[in-house]
């Protein structure tokens, strides 16, 4: 478990590198759905515990090189990815992304938003597989979230990441968000694309779970 915390700990410490970056605005005002707590996950039909995120941490991570697809990540049918596979994944933090007053700010609960456009390494303009990453109890990283009693949510989709200034972006990320299909528990509370984020697995299931991730990192290391 621990080897597991420290390893998502040094890779959100490392930007992904490659030659060129691309910009994009990190908010959510547009997208269709908000950032909300159902502790049943989004596979749920629960309507009597499904509510608006009022306090939460918001991140964006990215793969290292353009991609057009998500084939082949761990990602389910409406774009929700288990933590322990980010990293495993190729997701790496895209610095300078941190939200912090997700659902204390202008777009109020379920929104986050500063406004913040960043730079998303190793793409100049073109698609990308991001992933936004957001959890309460405001932990200051992705790793204490997951040690900690946090909701937490990864959601993952291809969206064009713009060229650098004078034109410094190709939409949001609005754009791969509301192309996602509705996940049963959005359906059952309005059918809007929430982004929905839910309680940790139990520590034990964690960390038997991070082995395959961790696998999977090594055998791509080697390879």
């Amino acid at each position: 478990m621990k080897k597991l915390i420290l390893t998502i700990t040094a890779m959100a410490a490392v930007s992904v590198t490659a030659n060129g970056q691309g910009q994009i605005d990190f908010l959510s005002d547009h997208a269709r759905g908000d950032v909300v707590v159902d502790p049943d996950g989004h596979m749920s039909t629960s309507t009597a515990i499904y509510s608006r995120a009022t306090s939460f941490t918001a991140q964006l991570w990215a793969l290292s090189a353009p991609a057009s697809s998500t084939a082949g990540l761990h990602i389910d049918t409406y774009g929700y990815e288990n933590p322990i596979w980010l990293i495993a994944d190729g997701f790496s933090l895209v610095p300078g992304s941190t939200v912090t007053n997700g659902g204390n700010g202008m777009g109020g609960a379920g929104n986050f938003e500063d406004p913040m456009i960043v730079s998303v390494p190793g793409t100049v303009s073109a698609n990308t597989v991001l992933a936004v990453v957001c959890w309460t109890g405001g932990y200051g990283s992705l790793a204490g979230a997951l040690m900690g009693n946090s909701d937490i949510g990864i959601l993952a989709f291809v969206n064009p990441v713009g060229p650098a200034p004078p034109n410094p972006n190709a939409g949001d990320i609005s754009t791969g968000w509301n192309a996602l299909p509705n996940s049963p528990a959005s359906i059952a509370n309005g059918g809007n694309e929430d982004f929905i984020l839910e309680g940790v697995p139990e520590p034990t299931t964690l960390a038997l779970a991070g082995l395959g991730g961790l696998a999977l990192l090594a055998f791509r290391r080697r390879s």
